[in-house]
């Protein structure tokens, strides 16, 4: 028989009233049961926070459980706090969304954690440099860290409105990052997407924005994919853009290993830079490439505006590529190619604990830009260095010196100093109708100042070098040898050797015609009060006189003489030790 539809009605009623305080009574020692277990599990995580930080964790404003639209727990008012009570982390607002089932299953499943305005105070004093140090080798090094880390995931982290202060007591400046986004996400089991923006300050003389986006994913290396990065500052009143992107790895414990298709953006600079890199245990191997920086911005962003008068035309572009390999004995840098302006460089440098060595090779470089540019920049370089103790050696090769006061063809040096003190020296120049004197002149702020160089200046002496020759210094003795020159109107030609102590030449030279009385004023030291110049050794004889107390061989041969306004022709110098 059919049970009426009202009949079937009215036990449903009976059944939910009887049912009711079951239902309830089970729901109140859900939430007791829930509440529990959250305070246990917070009680877990202050205690973990501080076993790896080594500060203490608060939340002073309570937590609330909300079921609408998400099962989410709501905390505010979170803070942690150093051993001295000095507040280093607050956040006005913790939300953490979870999976309701994961409570049943006896484990914490986060969704979606959410902090707002979160403010983070950092301040470096010197005193706790070791403390810290311990925290960050405690944080690095602690197995079960990762553990707790990653034992409570959420598919998603969000930071809205916040802020980090750092204050550097050390070196009295302070720093700011402000209106920090930053948004989480996982995209796997073992790959995460992160996209942030932030304002910052510096010292409040260096201020802008960053925004950037990365995907990186988790596995036996820590792969960055997609990086994509953006910096917009100002740096004296100039607004300045630089944009990174490409992708880098790392292995476990933090090494890097690569770094490739990474490229930098300048709008003010317009600079194009891709950088390559890889490390292993005992090594760091960097190739870059950069092309069309403007040198002299990058030089002018660091110094106040307006402190060069005059830019010129030097240090306008520069392109590279460039390989760096780092050991634990040495660095060293080889430069495929180095275009500055329109100039070609090629060479390597190498550094260690106790030496130095450069190797260059230029291609033609015109030398008017630069040394007008070097005169215009507020520089001051000190002359005590503390590299002093190491052995340094460096070989360039100019294949041509260009310059308004004459070109040289070829210069090629190479040099070795102990200790800064010169060794050795070698080389070879080949001039084209040079003007020493005019360079003097032209650039006399970049000389140092001595008496013969002061006296070269007042005169029109040395205002011609052309030919060419082979030049060495070594043990205190100058060699000269396949002597071609023309220097004014006087032709050289052969080999001389002069050594400093003992006084001793020994030389081989053929001499057009000499104007003595031209260069009088170079050879002889100012006139003292009382005294006139045929008291000095420039007078009648004295040349005779000084080549007699040189000890040595050789001959000098003379096609014209001019001293003290006489002429005399072939004049054949023969002289030897006895």
């Amino acid at each position: 028989m059919k049970t009426p539809a009202g009949l079937r009605l009215l036990r449903k009623l009976i059944l939910g009233v009887l049912l009711l305080p079951v239902l309830l009574a089970a729901l109140l020692a859900f939430v007791i049961w829930l509440d529990t277990d959250f305070h246990h599990t917070r009680q877990q995580i202050e205690s973990s926070f501080k076993q790896v930080t080594g500060h203490n964790l608060a939340i002073k404003g309570g937590v609330s459980l909300e079921f609408w639209p998400a099962t989410r727990f709501v905390s505010r008012q979170v803070e942690v706090i150093d051993q001295q009570g000095l507040v280093l982390f607050t956040a006005e607002k913790l939300l953490a969304e979870v999976a309701p089932l994961s409570f049943f299953r006896g484990k914490f499943l986060g969704e979606h954690l959410i902090l707002e305005k979160l403010q983070i105070n950092v301040v470096r004093k010197a005193t706790s440099d070791d403390a810290a140090q311990q925290h960050k080798h405690k944080m690095v090094n602690t197995d079960d860290q990762q553990e707790r880390i990653t034992g409570v995931p959420f598919k998603s982290i969000r930071v809205i409105d916040s802020a980090i202060h750092i204050d550097d007591q050390i070196n009295g400046k302070r720093y700011e990052l402000n209106n920090l986004q930053v948004a989480l996400e996982l995209v796997s089991d073992d790959g995460m997407a992160i996209n942030s923006t932030l304002d910052f300050v510096y010292d409040n003389t260096f201020k802008g924005s960053f925004t950037s986006s990365l995907n990186l994913s988790l596995g036996e290396q820590l792969v960055f994919e997609q990086v994509v990065a953006q910096l917009d500052f100002i740096v004296h009143e100039q607004p300045l853009a630089f944009k990174v992107s490409g992708a880098f790895s790392l292995e476990p414990d933090g090494q890097l290993v690569q770094i490739r298709e990474t490229s930098f953006v300048s709008d003010a600079l317009a600079l194009r830079a891709s950088l390559t890199a890889r490390q292993s245990h005992d090594s760091l191997m960097i190739e870059t490439e950069i092309n069309h920086l403007n040198p002299l911005k990058a030089i002018m962003l660091l110094l106040e505006p307006g402190a060069i008068s005059s830019q010129g035309k030097a240090l306008q572009s520069l392109s590279a590529r460039v390989k760096v390999r780092k050991t634990a004995s040495e660095v060293r840098m080889d430069v495929a190619s180095l275009q500055l302006d329109n100039s070609l460089l090629q060479g390597s440098m190498v550094f260690s604990d106790n030496s130095k060595h450069f190797q260059f090779k230029i291609d033609e470089l015109v030398i008017d830009p630069y040394l007008e540019l070097y005169e215009a920049l507020p520089l001051e370089f000190d002359q005590s260095s503390d590299d002093q103790a190491t052995e340094t050696t460096f070989a360039i090769q100019f294949n041509r010196l260009v310059s308004s006061h004459g070109t040289v063809e070829a210069l090629s040096t190479k040099a070795h100093l102990d200790k800064g003190k010169l060794l050795t020296i070698q080389g070879k120049l080949n001039a084209k109708k040079l003007n020493p004197n005019g360079l003097l002149k032209s650039y006399d702020a970049l000389i140092p100042e001595t008496m013969v160089i002061s006296k070269l200046q007042q005169g029109n002496e040395f205002s011609l070098i052309d030919g060419q020759l082979k030049f060495r210094f070594d043990n205190e003795a100058l060699s000269l040898s396949g002597l071609d020159l023309t220097i004014d109107d006087t032709s050289i030609k052969g080999d001389l050797e002069y050594s400093m102590n003992p006084p001793m030449l020994n030389a081989q030279v053929q001499l057009g015609k000499l104007d003595l009385d031209r260069y009088h004023y170079l050879l002889v030291a100012d006139d003292e009060p009382g005294e006139s110049s045929d008291d000095n050794e420039g007078s009648s004889g004295g040349i005779i006189q000084s080549l007699k107390k040189l000890q040595g061989s050789g001959s000098i041969q003379v096609e014209k003489l001019r001293y003290q306004q006489t002429d005399y022709q072939q004049i054949d110098i023969q002289f030897n030790d006895a």
